[in-house]
């Protein structure tokens, strides 16, 4: 890995990234970046201070990387995305064109949690966002989960599972927003209150709610009328 920094007074074609990074005299290095000698970044791509790129990563033409971004390696980035500061890509995370990424989203790839777990396998799953979805700032995405072309998901929200293309999702435990030319698509779920059996349902939209852990929310059950 190489270490940059940017002085005043230099000049683009004066900068040294790594040899075997791939750019060109249009991409921009700031201040106190670590980039992998294998990264390969696109034509016109601009990146912040503080940002963190490992391994096999690959990351497309005329993008918008902001500062304090954190890439953990085997990531692919397609052609002009935004990742607004402060956001972390967990390794295998997959994110397509024109897509936009709100300051400092989460990405995780291990639902079973298996750090220092001898009887628990990793079972790698990062989530993937398609082509020209959305995502507010602070949200969290679970392992596995993928954000469908054209999705839009509200800030503040922690996705649990698939929004469905040109679905708007936001908020806690309320239905979509809006709809585009893919319909309707509700889920019925029950949340169980804490320290008791009771239950409750709701209606959301595709597994989406804010201030909610991935285990908060399961299918609904049939229940006999008392």
């Amino acid at each position: 890995m190489v270490a940059w920094s940017r002085r005043p007074g230099n000049f683009l074609d004066q900068r040294r990234v790594g040899d075997g990074v791939q750019m060109n005299r249009q991409g921009i290095y700031r201040q106190c970046c670590v980039i992998s000698d294998d990264a390969q970044i696109g034509d016109d791509t601009r990146i912040g201070n503080f940002v963190f790129i490992r391994e096999n990563t690959i990351i497309g033409q005329s993008c918008t990387i902001g500062s304090f971004v954190d890439i953990e390696g085997d990531v692919r980035i397609g052609d002009l995305v935004s990742l607004q500061s402060g956001c972390y890509l967990t390794r295998g995370v997959v994110i397509e064109s024109e897509v936009f990424c709100g300051p400092r989203i989460v990405t995780m790839n291990d639902k079973r949690i298996s750090y220092r777990r001898a009887l628990l396998s990793l079972d790698r799953r990062a989530p993937r966002i398609l082509r020209a979805a959305r995502v507010g700032g602070g949200c969290v995405l679970c392992p596995g989960v993928t954000i469908d072309e054209n999705a839009l998901v509200g800030a503040g929200s922690v996705v649990t599972r698939d929004v469905p293309d040109r679905t708007i999702v936001a908020g806690k435990s309320r239905p979509p927003h809006g709809h585009g030319a893919g319909g309707r698509n509700h889920l019925n779920v029950q949340r169980r209150a804490p320290g008791t059996a009771e239950t409750r349902s709701l209606r959301r939209s595709v597994g989406v709610g804010s201030g909610c852990c991935c285990s908060d929310f399961r299918p609904a059950e049939k229940t006999k009328a008392a």
